[in-house]
């Protein structure tokens, strides 16, 4: 894998989660799609794993096999037109901040 295919998969993973983000606050989107959403944050946020992370391969591979698994069941439960909306909105509000952290970093470091 090249560093261009890592970043485009890092900045759809981004895209997704912006999208459940704000999928999740609002009212329109279906009832199944905000609790599937729920419990998988809850599951990622929670000490307790169904496999404990101590054991070597298999206590991290449940967190990164059910966490991004939850997120695409949430994403198919929500009806197109709504995530096309969803995407866009997590589009416009990601953009600003990009521009942003340049100007934030270099006034915190003291550099203009």
């Amino acid at each position: 894998m090249t560093d261009r295919q890592a970043q485009g998969l890092g900045q759809g993973a981004q895209a997704r989660r912006g999208r459940v983000w704000i999928a999740a606050r609002d009212r329109r989107t279906p009832l199944s799609a905000r609790i599937v959403v729920a419990l998988v944050a809850a599951y990622a946020l929670s000490p307790i794993d169904l496999i404990p992370d101590v054991t070597p391969v298999l206590g991290l591979l449940d967190d990164l096999l059910l966490v991004p698994l939850g997120l695409l069941l949430a994403i198919r439960l929500i009806p197109g037109a709504l995530l096309a909306e969803f995407r866009h909105r997590a589009e416009t509000v990601a953009q600003p901040r990009r521009a942003a952290a340049p100007l934030w970093s270099s006034s915190c470091c003291g550099r203009r």
